[in-house]
């Protein structure tokens, strides 16, 4: 699955991502030893520069509302003006969850 994602530890999150094969992704976690009882996430097919998106946008939010990021992050991802990814552009969008 193509997506971005959250894990969770007990309601609280300690990671976001962005994947394009979330099953080998959620193993590495595991072989990696981060501890986390819930997996979330939103499929967006297809389209890399609008999962990084997302994953910066999210990781940004969490950052400036409790001044750190979460448990795994260790950085936020580089960040794209959304004009130059087409974010605006519905039909792109349709196509990324749709496709």
């Amino acid at each position: 699955v193509s997506c971005i994602y959250t894990l969770f530890e007990n309601g609280n999150i300690v990671y976001y991502g962005e994947t394009v094969d979330l099953k080998s992704t959620i193993r590495r976690h595991q072989e990696d030893n981060k501890t986390f009882d819930e997996v979330r996430y939103t499929i967006l097919r297809n389209h890399q520069p609008l999962r990084k998106h997302w994953e910066g946008f999210f990781l940004q939010k969490y950052k400036k509302e409790n001044g750190h990021l979460p448990k795994y992050n260790k950085q936020v991802p580089y960040t794209q003006d959304p004009k130059k990814i087409e974010l605006i552009n519905t039909a792109n969008r349709k196509e990324a969850i749709n496709a």
